[in-house]
């Protein structure tokens, strides 16, 4: 489930991923961009709709049964983030505005993703994995990164691929 910010709680009370369709996740994010313009918060506002943007670019590019609306919306964001990330990689002066302006949207953004698993609580799930999938050699690393995949929201999948190889070897 997505988490949301107190003030958007209060307008949007069933904002809940697991019972709506894509049109109804549009339309929320819709009504967060409302939300955005009659606070007159413009960054925001653009945060907003470039993740309606990308969400609209995914859904014409695959078929709506090959992923939930709850991934497309929660990948949509994290490629917002991503891209504002590596965008500010690039301005050498901190008083740029765009540095300033990508910082506020990756905080504002990041409250609508879930939180990463600790080392701790990440090792524990590559362990119950691998368990499961009854993997032995290091020959099996690809099809438990192929299961750890959908689960790379709540994972730091480069520590992932280390942990397996530790465990594997």
């Amino acid at each position: 489930m997505v988490f949301l910010p107190p003030r958007y709680q209060t307008r949007l009370l069933s904002f809940n991923f697991n019972i709506i369709t894509l049109g109804m996740i549009m339309q929320k994010i819709d009504e967060l961009i409302k939300i955005e313009m009659k606070n007159r918060n413009p960054i925001m506002l653009k945060a907003f709709r470039a993740v309606k943007a990308k969400i609209m670019l995914e859904k014409t590019k695959k078929k709506p049964s090959s992923i939930s609306e709850e991934d497309l919306f929660l990948q949509s964001t994290n490629k917002e983030i991503k891209e504002r990330i590596e965008a500010n990689s690039y301005f050498k002066d901190d008083s740029h505005p765009d540095l300033k302006e990508n910082n506020i949207i990756i905080k504002g953004l990041t409250k609508f993703l879930p939180s990463k698993l600790s080392k701790d609580d990440q090792l524990n799930f590559i362990k119950k994995i691998i368990t499961t999938a009854k993997a032995n050699s290091i020959k099996d690393i690809g099809s438990i990164m192929q299961k750890l995949a959908p689960h790379k929201l709540l994972l730091d999948m480069k520590l992932a691929s280390q942990q397996v190889r530790d465990i594997l070897t």
